[in-house]
């Protein structure tokens, strides 16, 4: 039976900061369909139309409520 325990990656490519000369970001190496921003501080999945839309939502619900109250 084989050995199923956890074995941690010795090697990573983000250790290999001597051989490229930058720190690679783990969003850079395993690269997915999501879109980051700011050095990787935001995430943003493929539809953008989506979250601009909620934004407007939250700002236009915020905005009627404070000019009514």
């Amino acid at each position: 039976m084989k050995d199923q325990s956890y074995k941690p990656v010795t090697d990573s490519p983000a250790k290999q900061e001597g051989r490229m000369g930058k720190k690679l970001r783990k969003w850079e190496v395993f690269p997915g369909k999501n879109k980051f921003c700011c050095n990787g501080r935001i995430m943003m999945a493929r539809q953008n139309g989506i979250f601009y839309f909620t934004c407007i939502l939250i700002v236009a619900t915020s905005g009627l409520f404070f000019g009514f109250e």
